[in-house]
């Protein structure tokens, strides 16, 4: 689930759009998995 909505996140992010945190995902949270999907999305590119 949390995969999945920083998906959408990180894509919006490579299109220049503003990443606007939901409510119900904490900083900790969001900074567990930008290191663990980092090179797995930047290895594709955007």
């Amino acid at each position: 689930m949390y995969e999945l909505i920083y998906a959408v996140l990180f894509k919006n992010k490579c299109k220049n759009s503003k990443i606007l945190l939901l409510n119900d995902l904490s900083q900790l949270m969001i900074m567990y998995i930008q290191r663990r999907l980092y090179q797995k999305y930047t290895s594709r590119g955007c």
